[in-house]
């Protein structure tokens, strides 16, 4: 055998070893500790949720081991921007998100609300929202829905919390009058308790497509993710979001007067 083509032989045996070690290198996907359904921590402290069970068919398709990084939720974010997670899991498109990460394409759709202390509905929600009331709104420190609220309600007083439990235990125990969250993680929290009907969906404020995402710059963890993402077959996909409650909310009667002349649509 020639020196030119055992050296020829050397690199392509190199090549090949190079991509299976990316291969079999875990791949660290970040997201919240207290987002359920979607992501959380179990009862075993153990991931768990419909992203969870998403991208663990992702690693099933590609053969790429994975493993989950659950946090507060600002530090989820924070751990995909300075390296200690590879990607994130799910979250919505932002601007100012957008200046440090970098979106893949659509995993599903949210619906985020408003939900309010059922004693206060006798007043007109646009008066409470207005800021001329003593009222607190509690959003999720980092989430969209804080951003949200700023833009859009500028006077109203609000009281952020690291994580989606933490904020409902807080309109729970009294701290916050109302508070802005996902319909499908507001309804699983509250289904949870003895007093479910105490927090009204009062209003849908906006709905969103959850994306992964990989920090700016990333290109070749961009492909890898989409690349994996496009072997999920949509009736596994289907599968895993039918395996998950999925709660609608109706809006009682009395209500409807209230968003009709609060928001006109």
């Amino acid at each position: 055998m020639s020196r030119w083509l055992s050296w020829v032989l050397l690199v392509i045996a190199s090549v090949s070893y190079a991509e299976q070690t990316k291969q079999t290198q875990t791949l660290v996907i970040a997201n919240s500790k207290a987002w359920k359904p979607f992501s959380f921590l179990d009862a075993s402290g153990e991931p768990s949720g419909i992203l969870i069970d998403y991208w663990r068919e992702y690693s099933r398709v590609t053969g790429q081991p994975v493993e989950f990084l659950l946090l507060d939720w600002a530090d989820s974010l924070k751990a995909v921007e300075d390296g200690r997670a590879d990607f994130h899991a799910g979250l919505l498109l932002s601007k100012e998100r957008d200046r440090y990460l970098d979106f893949s394409q659509p995993i599903l759709t949210i619906d985020t609300q408003l939900f309010l202390n059922r004693k206060l509905l006798g007043i007109d929600v646009t008066d409470l929202i207005s800021g001329s009331h003593n009222f607190i709104l509690g959003v999720v420190e980092g989430g969209f829905e804080q951003d949200y609220a700023q833009k859009n309600f500028p006077k109203l007083a609000t009281l952020s919390f690291s994580n989606n439990q933490d904020l409902i235990a807080a309109a729970f125990a009294g701290r916050i009058d109302a508070f802005v969250a996902d319909l499908q993680v507001a309804n699983y929290y509250l289904q949870s308790t003895d007093q479910s009907d105490q927090f009204i969906s009062v209003f849908h404020l906006y709905s969103g497509v959850v994306r992964p995402a990989v920090a700016q710059g990333n290109g070749e963890m961009l492909v890898k993710v989409a690349e994996g993402m496009d072997k999920i077959r949509e009736e596994d996909k289907h599968r895993i979001f039918n395996r998950w409650m999925y709660i609608e909310t109706v809006y009682p009667n009395y209500l409807m007067l209230i968003r009709t002349s609060s928001f006109g649509h």
